[in-house]
């Protein structure tokens, strides 16, 4: 009887562990990588639709209430505002101006920390709002800006 089959090597080597190991890691930080790389571009997504629905919608508000929408004209920061202003019996152009642009900041604050809005008039049934925040991408502290032009 023959014992040769028993020399032969059984199970695997300490390099070949070695190795294998080293190949799950790196498929481990890449599948990592990318799932932060994915969160941050669904952060980024999420961010740009809230900037876009709570603008379209300061831009209908404006257009519902054209008789005075030289009023809406202007800077506006969110500097912490609380709760937005709320007209409960008879409301002046002002008040409901001001009702406007503080929802407005109320609901972008909380996607965009230390931004500002600006409403400039271009022409004669032509406005733009100019939004800008503070954005930190890839640890670089930059201001991103959003444009959305309207006609009455």
């Amino acid at each position: 009887m023959s014992y040769s089959f028993l020399s032969r090597q059984q199970g695997f080597a300490i390099f070949e562990v070695l190795i294998s190991s080293a190949l799950c890691g790196f498929v481990l930080v890449a599948v990592m990588k990318m799932q932060s790389f994915s969160l941050k571009q669904t952060d980024a997504a999420t961010r740009h639709f809230y900037l876009s629905f709570y603008t379209s919608e300061l831009i209908q508000k404006i257009q519902a209430n054209h008789h005075f929408s030289l009023d809406y004209l202007g800077r506006f920061q969110a500097l912490n505002v609380d709760a937005p202003t709320v007209c409960t019996s008879y409301c002046s152009k002002s008040h409901l101006v001001k009702q406007d642009i503080d929802h407005y900041l109320f609901l972008m604050q909380k996607y965009f920390p230390d931004f500002e809005i600006a409403i400039s008039k271009k022409s004669a049934n032509t406005y733009t709002i100019n939004t800008s925040w503070k954005s930190r991408d890839v640890k670089i502290l930059s201001t991103k800006t959003y444009s959305q032009p309207f006609v009455l």
